[in-house]
């Protein structure tokens, strides 16, 4: 059985995940192999640290506007929306919520960055890199995704093999292909 964590979980709550799971099966005389657990985060790849800090930084951008959809949507469902919320509080939360839950730089600094989420999380089997709307950024959305998967996963691979936790993006799990439809911003189908 496959088990899935989300990327607006912080990696502090992914990293009881497995463990409780494991405990839940073991429970009732089952044995699970973590190659199975696949974990989502949002992954940017930029050409440099100031893009990047643009891109997390906007509150209409397209972090700040995801987490402000969650977050809002979630306090009404909830019930505790009140009627005179502040919109741009609200952003303002959700450009913290993004800096804390998107991975996002250079090639070398996403590449640091989910070395320490591995190794603080533990070993999973598959990375899933979450879709976000790409308008405006074709083009740097399409190279993050092949960058993660044609330049780091290896890394990633390596840094397994060198000591640290988790085995993920191996070649049959990388993303294989990307298509945008015409008309399209964002991508049909991602391969594992």
């Amino acid at each position: 059985m496959d088990s899935h964590f989300g990327n607006f979980i912080d990696q502090k709550d992914v990293a009881c995940h497995w463990p409780l799971y494991e405990q839940g099966a073991a429970k009732v005389g089952r044995s699970v192999d973590p190659s199975c657990w696949r974990v989502a985060r949002s992954i940017c790849i930029t050409d440099d640290t100031d893009l990047a800090q643009d891109l997390i930084n906007d509150p209409y951008g397209v972090f700040a506007d995801y987490y402000f959809y969650l977050n809002t949507h979630m306090k009404l469902a909830m019930g505790i929306l009140p009627e005179d919320w502040d919109e741009h509080q609200e952003r303002l939360d959700a450009v913290e919520k993004a800096k804390s839950l998107v991975i996002i730089g250079t090639q070398g600094q996403v590449t640091e960055q989910l070395m320490d989420f591995v190794d603080h999380v533990g070993r999973f089997g598959t990375l899933i890199m979450t879709g976000h709307d790409v308008h405006g950024h074709e083009q740097m959305w399409h190279r993050s995704m092949h960058i993660l998967a044609q330049d780091i996963a290896p890394k990633l691979d390596q840094h397994e093999r060198n000591g640290g936790c988790v085995s993920i993006l191996h070649k049959n799990n990388m993303l294989k292909s990307l298509r945008f439809p015409k008309g399209r911003a964002t991508p049909t189908r991602y391969y594992e």
